[in-house]
């Protein structure tokens, strides 16, 4: 997981996993409760616990849309967010998925972040 941060109020910041489908998010969000870093209540379900802090889970609706989505959020007002994005690595390693690190890698660093592996571990 990417994440970018700053020194910044609770109440602007604002916190965003990207993910590719449906499955993806409901998974997150049931690991993200099991491990109780947030609960289970829906009126807080988009709130990490015991913190005042947002966060929310985006499903993409597929890799390509994903890295769009991730794009444009990066164009925004990156200064007051923070971002995961998980891909999928059900494909081969040979084919599928290191061509959508490679395209995921060129968004970073078309946006200054540099320090990140050439090759997922």
């Amino acid at each position: 997981m990417i994440v970018t941060s700053g020194l910044l109020s609770k109440a602007k910041q604002r916190n965003f996993l990207y993910v590719e489908g449906s499955d993806d998010k409901n998974v997150f969000i049931h690991l993200l409760n099991h491990h109780g870093i947030t609960t289970p209540d829906p009126a807080q379900r988009g709130y990490f616990k015991g913190r005042d802090e947002h966060f929310e889970i985006k499903d993409c609706d597929g890799i390509y849309n994903l890295l769009e989505i991730f794009r444009v959020a990066l164009k925004g007002d990156a200064d007051n967010k923070r971002y995961g994005v998980v891909i999928d690595a059900d494909t081969d390693t040979n084919t599928g998925n290191t061509a959508n690190w490679r395209r995921l890698l060129k968004i970073l660093n078309d946006f200054g972040y540099h320090d990140v592996p050439l090759a997922p571990e």
